[in-house]
């Protein structure tokens, strides 16, 4: 059986996958895997620690960052993910503590 018969027998909501007709067939990523990747490519570093949770096609964010600017940022950076329906943003800002 070929991946394209596998991906075809899986119900679109039943797990959290990005589906794309882009590459000339449909293809199967985990969305998590492509909110990481988009992470991963950010030329904000503390935008690599965040940690993403995918439930049905709603992501959860966590972990911290230092400001509120990149708390936004990084609900930004995931917007406009095929599959995604809500961003639930539960990262902390730890502002860093000034020596004056």
């Amino acid at each position: 059986m070929n991946d394209i018969a596998i991906f075809e027998r899986v119900a679109p909501t039943a797990l959290p996958f990005v589906h794309s007709k882009k590459l000339g067939w449909p293809t199967c990523r985990p969305i998590v895997t492509v909110a990481i990747e988009r992470f991963q490519a950010s030329r904000y570093v503390c935008l690599r620690s965040v940690n993403v949770e995918a439930n049905n096609s709603n992501l959860v964010l966590r972990g911290t960052v230092n400001s509120y600017y990149y708390k936004q940022l990084a609900q930004e950076t995931l917007r406009g993910i095929d599959g995604v329906r809500t961003i639930q943003n539960c990262l902390e800002v730890t502002e860093a503590v000034s020596d004056t």
